[in-house]
Order: C-alpha cells, then structure tokens, then sequence
C-alpha cells in the first residue's frame, strides 16, 4: 500500500465532523452519574444523530480512498484482525448491566 493518501478538503471535514459528533456523544453521555442513563442517552444520541449510517459513509470514504488491490493487501496483512464485542440480542437488561459494569466510573460519595 502507498505511503500517503490523500483526502479532498470535503472528505477531510467529512471524517472530521462525523468523529466530532461521535466524541462529543461519548463525553456527554460518560458524564452522566447512573449507568442506565448513561447508556440510554448514549443509545438515544446515536440513533437521534443516525451514527450508524454516518460511520458507514465515512468508512465508505476511506476505503475508497484505497485501490481494491491495496485494500486487500491490508487485510492478508492483518490490520483487519480485531474481536468486535459480541453481545446476544437476546440478552436481558440484568445480563447487559452486569457487562457494563466493568466499564463504568465508579462514583463515590464523600462526606465532610
């Protein structure tokens, strides 16, 4: 694959945009006290902002950006090779929460 790809002023405030409302997302979310809520808003946000089909179309981007031949250099290269969380559709909220539970800030109160 070449050293440099290179992406129009568009497609780089494109990407740019998509990550900011991602993060932005994330920090609001993260900053909630309960961990339902937390991942309520986080749910809702995404979904309000329609994430999935923006991360979809900044992927589409990038790998564009790359010829098929390059693309698949990358993947018997083993940049590809990532475990993506799996989590059963059938799970119950309890099963969620106990899977969330790692991740979450601890908060601890503290009196004077």
């Amino acid at each position: 694959m070449r050293d440099e790809v290179y992406l129009s002023k568009k497609e780089y405030l494109e990407i740019l945009k998509v990550l900011d409302i991602m993060v932005c997302i994330l920090d609001r979310s993260e900053n909630r006290d309960n961990a339902d809520n937390r991942a309520y808003s986080l749910a809702i946000a995404c979904a309000e902002t329609d994430m999935a089909k923006r991360l979809t179309s900044v992927r589409k981007l990038v790998v564009e950006l790359i010829t098929p031949k390059e693309l698949s250099e990358l993947d018997d290269s083993g940049v590809f090779n990532y475990e993506i969380p799996q989590i059963p559709y059938d799970a119950g909220l309890h099963k969620l929460r106990e899977q969330l539970k790692p991740y979450l800030v601890k908060y601890e109160k503290y009196s004077e």
